[in-house]
């Protein structure tokens, strides 16, 4: 069966027409925050994501465990969210993308997907939830696939015989019973690593055997590993894309990439933040030249404006690289800098390695993550050097936890003060604090809109009386403007 399944790679805005490549779509994790999003607020980001292009969502299961993101009658179960589904569909019927809904997902998955008993629950539940789903939503016209969430590797399922469990109690009944009731197509998102043993030739023969024999699989979105670190531009993607790309077109199946557009910096726990702009563009220009399709992940939690600071910095920097217009390109220049604190930190609340507020990790509600000042008595003043004498300051960040059920407030006022000699200071302002602050959470107070010259930054806290100080990260911020994207690495070797 020979599926096409294309694109629309135009979009209008206010720049005029896109001139550059671009990603396509994005997966959107279903969770917390994101499943009680309102239908003004799935209005702006659909909008914000038709303006740089995209015409494509594939949504995150729509049951995990026992929790469910739409009204389901299905036994055992607890509904969460304000039916998220139903909004992006409708929104999205409006701005004319296309949506594939996520079934159903269990953290059993990883070390079962070998074991027929098992897999044949994980059958009987995705086929549930894509039957209740077309019950709901068949109506809409921006209802376009089904994604079936559990991910298929280059390791678990390398022996035959759990390749073909796998597909005879899994993979087949499920794909093949989308198509019974909906006819449209239904996609994997498999990951690859290429030091695991099954080697990209190895791979190529496995998945014209699966896809043979799950011949309702229409559609494969790769990941790419940028993110993970697990793939490259110069070996791995090549190899396992190509792999793969040869084994659809031998079965007549869809090959897309699934772009991590995330940089991991810590495994346990995750913690990821944006990719650069450069990063990025390198991995659309040659990834375009495999596949027609690039959907990233993940657009909310790294690029929507709607989400922070860092993310919609890179969704400026894209919008413009897209449009091919000038932008501003802002470094964190204090990175990774040393620094002295004064007093020094509580023990309870130490600064592992002197090196956690400027490792680029704006910690969650994490205790770990923190440094911490018991009712400091003097204003703390944490001094970064940045190395050497820098221009064009233009930002400076301060992240601090709030949780005043355990005594932990947010500071009463933060300056930020810039130096050449690391002796005398002057002041560059009072950064402000957030406008909406959270308890059991990062605050970030911020300043903006400077233009300063130093080498050394010196943030001065006045501490709530009688109370814990924490803070987890400084930042500080260096602006250049470009007229053209500076290609990664990769592309100028």
């Amino acid at each position: 069966m020979w599926v096409v399944i294309g694109l629309v790679l135009l979009v209008s805005s206010g720049w005029g027409e896109i001139v550059n490549p671009q990603m396509d779509g994005t997966f959107i994790q279903i969770d917390g925050s994101v499943s009680q999003r309102t239908f003004t607020q799935w209005g702006n980001e659909l909008a914000l994501m038709r303006t740089i292009g995209m015409n494509t969502v594939i949504t995150g299961a729509g049951r995990w465990g026992d929790t469910v993101y739409y009204p389901s009658s299905a036994a055992g179960v607890a509904e969460t969210g304000s039916q998220p589904f139903e909004k992006i569909l409708t929104v999205a019927d409006t701005t004319g993308m296309s949506v594939y809904l996520g079934l159903f997902m269990d953290d059993g998955w990883w070390s079962n997907e070998g074991n027929g008993t098992f897999l044949d629950g994980m059958a009987s539940k995705s086929t549930t939830v894509a039957g209740e789903l077309w019950s709901l939503y068949s109506t809409h016209s921006s209802l376009k696939g089904w994604y079936i969430t559990p991910e298929l590797d280059n390791w678990t399922t390398r022996e035959e015989s759990t390749r073909q469990t796998m597909v005879n109690h899994f993979l087949r009944p499920v794909s093949d019973y989308c198509h019974q009731i909906s006819g449209l197509p239904v996609a994997i998102a498999p990951f690859f690593n290429s030091s695991l043993p099954m080697t990209a030739t190895n791979w190529e023969s496995w998945w014209v055997s699966t896809l043979s024999e799950a011949s309702s699989v229409d559609l494969i979105i790769m990941q790419d590993g940028m993110g993970t670190h697990s793939g490259n531009l110069e070996t791995t993607i090549p190899a396992y894309f190509g792999a793969v790309k040869r084994a659809c077109d031998s079965t007549g199946r869809t090959l897309w990439s699934d772009m991590e557009i995330f940089d991991q910096i810590s495994t346990s726990p995750f913690t990821a933040i944006p990719a650069t702009l450069s990063r990025i563009t390198a991995q659309i220009q040659y990834e375009r030249t495999i596949v027609p399709g690039l959907v990233c992940w993940e657009y909310y939690y790294y690029m929507s404006p709607n989400r922070g600071i860092p993310e919609g910095e890179l969704y400026s920097q894209y919008s413009a690289y897209l449009y091919g217009v000038p932008y501003s390109v802002k470094t964190n220049v204090a990175l990774n800098c040393t620094y002295t604190a004064q007093p020094a930190v509580s023990t309870s609340y130490p600064d592992t390695g002197n090196a956690e507020l400027t490792d680029g990790i704006i910690a969650t509600y994490n205790w770990a993550g923190q440094v911490g000042w018991s009712n400091p008595l003097t204003h703390p003043l944490i001094t970064i050097d940045l190395n050497s004498s820098r221009n064009n300051l233009v930002e400076f960040w301060a992240s601090f936890l709030m949780d005043t059920s355990s005594g932990v407030y947010l500071p009463e006022q933060v300056n930020v003060l810039v130096s050449d000699n690391g002796i005398d200071f002057t002041s560059a302002g009072v950064l402000t604090a957030p406008s909406n602050t959270n308890t059991q959470a990062s605050n970030v107070f911020v300043l903006s809109g400077c233009n300063l010259s130093g080498r050394y930054i010196r943030f001065e806290v006045t501490p709530h009386a009688g109370t814990w100080l924490m803070s987890n990260e400084l930042q500080v911020y260096q602006q250049e403007t470009q007229t053209s994207v500076e290609c990664w690495e990769f592309m100028t070797e």
